[in-house]
Formats: C-alpha cells, structure tokens, sequence
C-alpha cells in the first residue's frame, strides 16, 4: 500500500476549497506551519508536493519521522520547540479526533474544522477552542490569537 502511494501520491486527493489559500496567506504572514499527519511522512511529502502545497509548510512530518502517532503530542512538541515557541503561543488545525486530542495532550489551543473527514457534532462534542465553518475562518482565529 506504501509503496502505490509512494508511486501516486495525489490520484484521487483534492485540496478542500479555500484551503490553499488560506494557507498561502498564513505563509505569506510569517506563520510557521507545519503539517503533522498519521500518514507515511514520505507519502504526505510527496502529496503537499504534487499539491503544490509543501513549500508553504516549514515542516511535513508523518509516520517513520521518529515519532509516536497521534494523539500522542511527542512530534508536536517537538515541532514547537525547533520553531522556538511555546505551546501556549501554538495554535493546532483539526479535522479529526486525534488532531484534538493530540493539541489538548500538547497544551495548545486548538480549532477543529467541519470540513475534513469527521462529523462536526463530534467535533464540537471535544470542545475545541475553536470551530471552523470553512478555511478562512481560520485567518480571524489567527489574528485574536
């Protein structure tokens, strides 16, 4: 199975509307992002490239980076750190149950989406300190935070 996404990262995979521009605009801020997936670290790479999306991230890690899965926080932590920050200054972007129990483990703020791959009652049902209705909500969160 790796080895066919290693092969064709982006076959079927489409960025959600708004997504690339929201991230486009956060690079162009200063942002530091990163992504930090359950996927294969080299297939999610490859992905953001054939996305023409890796070049707005400061840093892509996956499974065989060194790090335990999520929910575990080890690799966001470990993210916050190479960025120099904190994670009281570190907002987590959401679309699954890990992604916000990962950002509670870590100590982050965190904002779940409604657009991704879980329901948003049980998104809601987290808590999240954030909800998003779509990508650019998240450009308001960004500048409260």
């Amino acid at each position: 199975m790796v080895s066919f996404y290693s092969d064709k990262p982006c076959v079927k995979t489409r960025v959600f509307p708004g997504v690339e521009e929201t991230v486009q605009e956060l690079h162009r801020s200063g942002a530091r992002l990163a992504v930090l997936t359950n996927k294969v670290g080299s297939v999610a790479r490859a992905l953001l490239d054939e996305l023409r999306l890796s070049d707005a991230f400061d840093a892509i890690v996956g499974e065989g980076d060194g790090f335990t899965r999520k929910p575990s926080p080890d690799a966001a932590l470990a993210l916050i750190g190479r960025f120099g920050t904190t994670p009281g200054r570190t907002l987590m972007v959401g679309d699954g149950l890990p992604d916000l129990a990962m950002a509670r483990a870590a100590g982050c703020a965190v904002a779940g989406v409604t657009w991704g791959y879980t329901e948003k009652v049980e998104i809601e049902a987290q808590k999240p300190d954030f909800v998003l209705e779509s990508p650019s909500d998240l450009l308001a969160v960004v500048g409260r935070t």
